[in-house]
């Protein structure tokens, strides 16, 4: 727990102090993101994104914030995905994965969308650079056109220097952040620039470093996006990590993890060859049970609707919250 209070207090007091750390709109002088009540906040990437259905730490924590208000919360994260949606794509081409990825955004009606996008894309390096942004405001044409009024730019987070980063990726990284922010100034959406606030997680060359990483060194461990949750929530929303009993805060995760399982299913099923696909004449007759998922949901977000703190969270500063702030 040491380590975790020293490395957020440094992470907060850069996040505040540096303009390129912000969560900034174009005029960089853009007040937090409030959500409003019956907020459909979707998120939508690559690994990054995904895995954070699996932890269930930022959703968590803003649903502790906000417990007066009802938001309803969509991972529509997909590992290896890109702005061109290949991932996506199952045996069709790119171009159908990318359509997919548009229907799938669609049929959640958000208000709200937080979009991480860019560390696949940065193995192509400078050269992928052009290809990239064309992708990139293709994806927001059809993305705005679902008429969100809040849509925030997430860049990749860093690699591990020991296992995972070399100079050229480090490079690699930087240029793709900076075409991220640049999209995002140009169209008028916040930015997130959680290259820099995992920078110093990705240092692990001490001795006694936290295991921010999962052991290949691309993906945060869960440890590393409950820390990357608190500093999201700083930066973008303004808001600190509401105090609760730890208990209640692992029953509400785990009830959100089990929602997000029961909507992966809902719009990602396993048998969706057989399903939907060119092998449906075998299983389609079953397709109908997947729409089905949507009662399961539903009971699910009654249950955290219930789990959540029945009364206004007293936010406090954290001793090292205070040592910050003292400075």
């Amino acid at each position: 727990m040491r380590h975790l209070a020293i490395a957020l207090g440094l992470l907060v007091a850069a996040a505040f102090a540096a303009p390129s750390i912000r969560a900034n709109a174009p005029d960089d002088q853009a007040p937090p993101l409030e959500l409003q009540d019956g907020d459909r906040v979707v998120l939508l990437g690559d690994a990054l994104i995904e895995r954070m259905q699996q932890f269930g730490n930022l959703e968590t924590l803003l649903t502790l914030a906000v417990p007066e208000k009802t938001i309803r919360f969509r991972n529509l994260g997909w590992s290896g995905d890109t702005v061109f949606g290949e991932a996506r794509a199952g045996f069709g081409t790119p171009e159908d994965g990318f359509k997919t990825l548009v229907e799938q955004v669609k049929a959640t009606e958000p208000t709200v969308l937080i979009v991480g996008y860019g560390a696949n894309e940065s193995w192509d390096g400078e050269a992928g650079l052009p290809r990239f942004r064309q992708g990139y405001n293709r994806l927001l044409d059809a993305l705005e056109a679902n008429g969100p009024r809040a849509i925030v730019l997430m860049s990749p987070i860093a690699r591990r220097l020991s296992t995972a980063a070399s100079g050229e990726d480090e490079a690699n990284l930087a240029h793709y952040t900076e075409a991220i922010e640049q999209i995002a100034r140009e169209r008028g959406h916040r930015f997130v620039n959680v290259l820099a606030l995992t920078k110093p997680l990705a240092d692990d060359t001490a001795s006694d470093s936290p295991d921010w990483y999962a052991p290949q060194g691309l993906h945060l461990s869960e440890q590393g996006d409950a820390l990357l949750a608190r500093l999201v929530l700083r930066a973008l929303f303004g808001l600190k990590a509401p105090q609760s009993d730890p208990e209640q805060f692992e029953i509400l995760r785990r009830a959100i993890f089990d929602k997000n399982q029961l909507y992966f299913h809902r719009y990602r099923p396993q048998n969706e060859t057989y399903l939907f696909g060119f092998r449906k004449h075998e299983q389609g007759n079953n397709a109908a049970e997947v729409e089905r998922f949507e009662g399961l949901v539903a009971a699910a977000e009654a249950e955290i609707s219930m789990l959540k703190m029945p009364e206004q969270p007293v936010f406090e500063l954290d001793r090292f919250d205070e040592e910050v702030y003292d400075r």
